[in-house]
């Protein structure tokens, strides 16, 4: 039944990402986003008993947010993407990370439907879960709950 559930679900995403339409009046366009890619980590602070080698499978990662943006010129303009975001990484056991995201993006049209985004990810960590002989929470081993990344991507609108 989780298999079905977790198919189900990653088959919403992909639909999700080939047909959603953002509105627009006039320059200001807002809609939903989502998305699939894969994670893994990589770590600074590691004890020393840990081999950061254990570190090297993937985790299927997927994110929801919605999207809000405002084109000022022709060439620039700026968008903003609250969601959540699930990461984590895969050792023969999962350890999942759920994020509450907010990227602050600016956003280079080159031609009218193609445009390049680049700035900051601030993150915040939800929760931390691993799957190991059950379903544990693991939150408190992270000392740092906050996240900074930078991002770009690129797009083409239909």
């Amino acid at each position: 039944m989780k298999k079905l559930v977790r198919n189900t679900l990653i088959l919403v995403l992909l639909l999700l990402m080939m047909s959603i339409h953002t509105t627009q009046a006039q320059k200001l366009k807002y809609g939903a986003v989502a998305g699939i890619g894969l994670t893994n980590w990589l770590t600074t602070n590691l004890p020393a008993e840990y081999n950061s080698s254990i570190f090297k499978e993937p985790l299927i990662s997927y994110n929801v947010n919605f999207y809000m943006g405002y084109r000022w010129s022709d060439h620039l303009g700026n968008s903003i993407e609250p969601g959540y975001k699930r990461k984590g990484i895969n050792r023969g056991h999962k350890i999942m990370l759920h994020y509450a995201q907010l990227p602050l993006l600016t956003d280079f049209y080159v031609v009218d439907r193609f445009f390049v985004s680049i700035g900051p990810e601030l993150g915040y960590l939800l929760n931390a879960k691993t799957n190991q002989e059950g379903l544990y929470n693991v939150t408190d081993i992270f000392d740092n709950r906050f996240e900074f990344i930078r991002g770009s991507r690129c797009e083409l609108q239909h």
